[in-house]
């Protein structure tokens, strides 16, 4: 092997190297701009969703708010999330019922996260909570869980800790 041909070597190793690092989410909370340039490209959003055994994962699904273009159906994510100024706002399924809404503030549409969905049932009522990887507010997204009862949407608007915020009813 010639030393030109190392050099080539190496250099792969390395891109790859860096491919498998940005796609493990390392970079995920830089804040040098260039990198996050490079993460928008390289891994885009991504989202992870979790649910408790006596939930059915095939019954989720999460829309955009307001566009219904769907983000995550069937166990997938299915697209990457357009640019959305100030950040998405979800629309939550489960079994095709609205149950509730999750929103994520961004302060510019190159910052990339994953969003982390967490289902569970509680009281006979399907809840889940919200959180954020990513360069702006790491972890700090509310959460709205939605309930109908005839023709009557109750809310309950929760901090990302759990603490509950605010209730209303429409």
């Amino acid at each position: 092997m010639t030393v030109r041909h190392r050099i080539i070597f190496i250099l792969i190793i390395l891109l790859i190297t860096v491919i498998v690092l940005f796609r493990v989410g390392l970079f995920r909370t830089s804040q040098i701009d260039l990198i996050q340039v490079f993460n928008r490209y390289i891994v885009g959003n991504s989202m992870n969703v979790k649910c408790s055994n006596d939930l059915i994962k095939e019954k989720i699904k999460i829309n955009i708010a307001w566009s219904y273009k769907t983000v995550y159906e069937h166990e997938h994510f299915l697209d990457n999330i357009d640019d959305i100024y100030g950040g998405p706002i979800f629309d939550v399924y489960y079994d095709n019922v609205l149950i509730g809404r999750a929103l994520h503030d961004n302060t510019n549409d190159w910052y990339t996260n994953e969003f982390e969905f967490n289902f569970f049932s509680l009281n006979n009522q399907i809840k889940f909570t919200f959180k954020t990887k990513g360069r702006d507010k790491n972890g700090e997204e509310g959460y709205i869980w939605i309930k109908k009862v005839n023709d009557t949407l109750y809310y309950e608007s929760y901090e990302p800790n759990g603490k509950l915020i605010n209730k209303w009813k429409e």
